[in-house]
């Protein structure tokens, strides 16, 4: 399998953050040796602006190294799958990589793969669609299971109007708020170890240090805002990653999903509804009737399109099969009843055989002892069955029905003309 692509790179995630880290760790090494160093030989204020420097240094040196790590150079060339290993060309030495070493895949709505590799490095592509990203991790043995869809989603900061500006000044006002703040605490440090009046510059830490978590927490509040925070559909549930938490919804959960003016929204049996945003402040609203590819359609209507083709897929597969609770009428309208108790026995005979087997259908139907509801229920579901095991069954429960109201209700059901009154008198309590 050949996917000629106009980006083709590789990203080492794992190896960026292990470098992030140790550079880290070394820099803030140095800042203290160099700090310490200058303690005997300075005045507080440059023990101070040195540790200070030193500091941001570590800090912003060591996010210049991850983001340029985190950055996968994208060229042109093309990707074969063969029967036992990948081929990478790129106008250089291809590149050969064991089928054996990929771990897992995801698409992403654009049509990008992501194939990640035993070590942690990422090989990404352009397959062109989200069919075609879909077609190669099948062939790269990613089977469904182990294959999940991508999608970045709005941040909290860009849904809202002028958020992105708003944030932005916000922390550049932080920003200027901590470095004031850092640099006072510097200079305090300083002190501590020059001042012979120790209590007092301990009071000072006690005023200072509060408000400079405080102004750090500030900050990373607003970064998160910022961040785009990305819903990944596995085969299991989805895992909403935004900057505050991460959230898992099992489809077990799921009770249904829906177009929403703003994206996808999805319903729980168990706490709040989850909103998947796909548009930003400002876009139109999305269409909320039947989701179809459109011209000219935008990049928030596309993410809604894949996300709520996926995510319908995926918990209608995934979805329990319903107990036999579910042929209990309960405050539901005859004509909504008969509908649900249909489709329940439709499923039973479906592909995947998420309804209630035919087999256990039947033997509601047979049972005296069973509640005249759910026989009723059955006879209503399997009246105008074309299969001949069903219509002699359904045919046996009324001629052996001693109880005429049941009978009654059994006969009109079978036909599709089950009335509201028959239903009752066959459903009241035996005197």
């Amino acid at each position: 399998m050949k996917i000629p692509s106009n980006a083709i790179g590789f990203i080492s995630h794992e190896r960026a953050r292990r470098s992030a880290a140790r550079g880290l760790l070394g820099s803030a090494g140095l800042a203290v040796v160099g700090a310490s160093l200058m303690i005997p030989l300075a005045s507080p204020g440059l023990f101070g602006g040195v540790l200070l420097g030193l500091i941001l240094s570590a800090i912003f040196g060591t996010k210049l190294l991850k983001a340029r790590r985190d950055r996968a150079r994208r060229l042109p060339g093309v990707v074969e799958i063969g029967e036992s290993e990948i081929s990478v060309s790129t106008g250089v030495t291809p590149r050969r990589i064991a089928l054996a070493r990929v771990e897992d895949g995801f698409s992403e709505p654009s049509g990008l793969v992501n194939l990640r590799l035993d070590d942690g490095e990422v090989l990404v592509f352009d397959a062109g669609s989200v069919d075609g990203a879909d077609r190669v991790l099948q062939r790269a043995g990613v089977d469904v299971s182990r294959r999940t869809l991508r999608v970045p989603l709005t941040s909290a900061a860009a849904s809202q109007v002028a958020g992105v500006a708003l944030a932005s000044i916000g922390i550049f006002g932080l920003g200027l708020a901590v470095l004031f703040w850092l640099m006072m605490l510097s200079i305090g440090v300083g002190k501590l170890f020059t001042s012979s009046d120790l209590g007092h510059e301990l009071g000072a830490f006690v005023v200072l240090v509060p408000s400079f978590l405080a102004l750090i927490w500030g900050i990373s509040w607003l970064v998160g805002a910022l961040r785009t925070p990305h819903v990944v559909v596995g085969a299991d549930g989805v895992t909403v990653e935004r900057a505050s938490k991460t959230s898992f919804v099992p489809y077990r959960d799921v009770t249904l999903v829906k177009v929403d003016a703003h994206g996808v929204r999805i319903e729980r049996k168990h706490g709040s509804a989850v909103l998947l945003r796909t548009t930003k402040s400002g876009d139109a609203p999305l269409p909320t009737g039947e989701v179809v590819p459109a011209p000219n359609e935008t990049e928030g209507a596309l993410r809604q399109r894949v996300l709520f083709d996926r995510i319908k897929q995926a918990a209608s597969e995934n979805a329990a099969p319903p107990s036999v609770d579910a042929l209990d009428r309960g405050n539901k309208s005859l004509a909504v009843w008969r509908s649900e108790v249909k489709r329940i026995t439709e499923q039973a005979a479906g592909y995947r055989s998420q309804g209630l087997s035919r087999a256990l259908l039947h033997e509601l139907l047979a049972n005296g002892a069973a509640p005249p509801e759910r026989r009723i229920a059955v006879a209503l579901a399997l009246g105008d069955s074309q299969d001949e095991s069903d219509k002699q069954r359904v045919r046996i429960a009324i001629d052996t029905c001693a109880d005429e109201a049941v009978k009654a209700a059994l006969e009109q059901a079978a036909e599709g003309e089950l009335e509201e009154e028959t239903l009752e008198l066959a459903l009241r309590p035996p005197t």
